[in-house]
């Protein structure tokens, strides 16, 4: 005698909907199921072959059929729900790929505008600098004329012209 455990057999939820509940309950015994879930059918199959002292073959054959394609539509099933949960996933990447794109965009933008105010400041820094650079110059331009070439510290040479004291002022 072959023993092959049927859905009876398996143990079950209360609010299990699926081929282990009595007869009455169980779906497909009142033609709920569509003909593409022949389970109360292999069920049935399964306790007759299990309860014969020989093997039907026609049966045999029969439960095999089904068998193979209630697989069959369980592998289409997997596939597809597998396709659709990989898409999905792939939807939600593209969603996180698109938000840190735009987030490093934006911080992009910020640090660019962060940049450009200090290179404004730099500029106003520079341009400060020269300015002090040309009022120095003037000063020691101005300081040191008719003061020697190599004198460092801009006093006058001994032998500059100086002029005199206008005296038409004095009465």
């Amino acid at each position: 005698m072959i023993m092959v455990p049927t859905a009876d057999a398996c143990p079950t939820n209360d609010d299990d909907k699926g081929p282990g509940r009595s007869e009455p309950d169980r779906p497909g015994s009142d033609g709920s199921w569509p003909p593409s879930f022949p389970h109360a059918t292999i069920d049935a199959l399964l306790q007759r072959l299990q309860h014969a002292d020989e093997l039907d073959s026609t049966a045999a054959a029969e439960l095999l059929l089904l068998v193979a394609r209630e697989a069959q539509r369980l592998r289409t099933t997997v596939a597809r729900l597998s396709a659709v949960r990989l898409a999905s996933a792939r939807e939600e990447a593209r969603a996180i790929v698109a938000e840190a794109q735009q987030r490093a965009d934006e911080l992009r933008a910020l640090a660019l505008e962060v940049l450009d105010t200090r290179l404004d400041e730099s500029e106003r820094v520079h341009a400060a600098l020269h300015e002090l650079v040309r009022v120095e110059r003037r000063g020691v331009t101005g300081r040191t004329s008719g003061c020697r070439d190599d004198d460092p510290f801009g006093y006058a040479d001994d032998d500059a012209q100086i002029e005199p004291p206008d005296d038409r002022l004095d009465p």
